[in-house]
């Protein structure tokens, strides 16, 4: 797939969060067997550590990147919709924030979550969901079998790779 003169996806307060669709569809004897919509975005992003002050840096498309955001846990009550996304996600760029991390423990969020994100310009910490990294209550024999962790890392890599709005993936909750 080539784009000519491509427009860059860009988080909120940096330009627009331009998205592309790609659809895809296989068919047998002339007749469809399978089709695939696809939306994403363009962007490059690049990190670095500053070596005087010992901080992170990031840039989005060669600019740089002030990050603005906060903490995001699923919602306990069980309102898990679609709609519910789209508000929680429509409010953190109402409130002038550019990107939000998934808390572990929290998993993964539905499709909808990360299309809302990817449309409002939001970034996201995706963090895996292996938390048991780097805490005092969890003892090496308690640990998951590491092809576990591999299949479930790998797994949410494959969810989310195609969407703009993901600019970091994190090992591990808090470890």
């Amino acid at each position: 797939l080539r784009l000519a003169k491509p427009k860059l996806w860009w988080p909120a307060g940096l330009g627009a969060p331009h998205l592309y669709t790609l659809q895809v569809e296989a068919k047998a004897k002339s007749r469809q067997s399978a089709e695939q919509k696809i939306h994403f975005g363009i962007r490059k992003i690049e990190t670095g550590m500053n070596p005087s002050s010992q901080s992170r840096w990031f840039k989005i498309n060669g600019r740089p990147l002030f990050l603005q955001g906060g903490n995001w846990v699923i919602d306990m009550m069980l309102n898990w919709t679609a709609s519910r996304y789209r508000d929680e996600i429509a409010l953190t760029r109402q409130a002038n924030l550019n990107f939000l991390r998934i808390w572990g423990p929290t998993g993964v969020p539905p499709e909808s979550f990360y299309d809302a994100a990817d449309r409002e310009g939001i970034l996201l910490h995706q963090d895996f969901l292996n938390d048991w990294w780097g805490t005092e209550h969890n003892l090496p024999d308690s640990r998951p079998p590491l092809a576990l962790v591999e299949q479930a890392t790998t797994a949410i890599i494959k969810k989310g790779r195609n969407h703009p709005s993901i600019f970091l993936w994190c090992g591990g909750n808090e470890g």
